[in-house]
């Protein structure tokens, strides 16, 4: 369990490219060290989705649910180590943010609802674990479709993810308290 006072480190929030491995390796697309974390600007008129599903997405902007999602290299490596015949990248899942948690296994962050993690000088407010769908099996680039990458994450990590009930998931849905820049080996606290 990763509790209250713990660290760990930021990878590059463009991690997504290469998956957990690749963002060990140093994988980024050039220009990109950091970002920033904030609340999207709205501009008039610059509506994208009037779905009400997006419960701490900022107003008029296209997010499954908030607008930071984070996953940690522990619950990927996890799911690799319980299901080594799928693909578990980062990119498969879509996160804004990538971090790794160094001594620590398993689907750590699956205890951080509701806590504050503190990302270099941005300040995010965890609010649900992810519930993941069909999504994550879809094939994209050299990703092939892999409905067996849901069947892992049913099968070994099936919690309870707020009012929903219990859902496979991986990583978490936060909402950004303090804004800042994020970058590659900015330490990660959970309050």
């Amino acid at each position: 369990m990763f509790g209250p006072g713990m660290t760990g480190a930021a990878l590059s929030p463009s991690a997504a490219a290469g998956g957990a491995e690749g963002a060990r390796r140093g994988a980024r697309p050039a220009g990109r060290g950091s970002r920033r974390a904030r609340q999207p600007e709205r501009e008039e008129g610059d509506r994208v989705t009037d779905v009400p599903a997006a419960f701490r997405a900022p107003a008029g902007t296209f997010f499954d649910f908030c607008a930071i999602h984070l996953v940690t290299t522990n619950t990927l490596d996890r799911l690799r180590e319980l299901a080594p015949a799928h693909r578990f990248e980062a990119r498969r899942f879509r996160p804004n943010l990538v971090v790794e948690v160094p001594d620590h296994r398993g689907f750590v962050e699956n205890d951080w609802s509701r806590r504050v993690v503190t990302v270099g000088e941005v300040r995010l407010k965890v609010i649900i674990p992810t519930a993941r769908c069909v999504m994550t099996t879809l094939g994209q680039g050299d990703l092939p479709r892999d409905p067996g990458v849901l069947r892992a994450m049913a099968e070994h990590n099936r919690i309870r993810a707020g009012g929903l009930g219990e859902l496979p998931c991986a990583g978490v849905y936060a909402f950004v308290m303090t804004p800042g820049t994020v970058r590659r080996g900015d330490p990660v606290r959970v309050e």
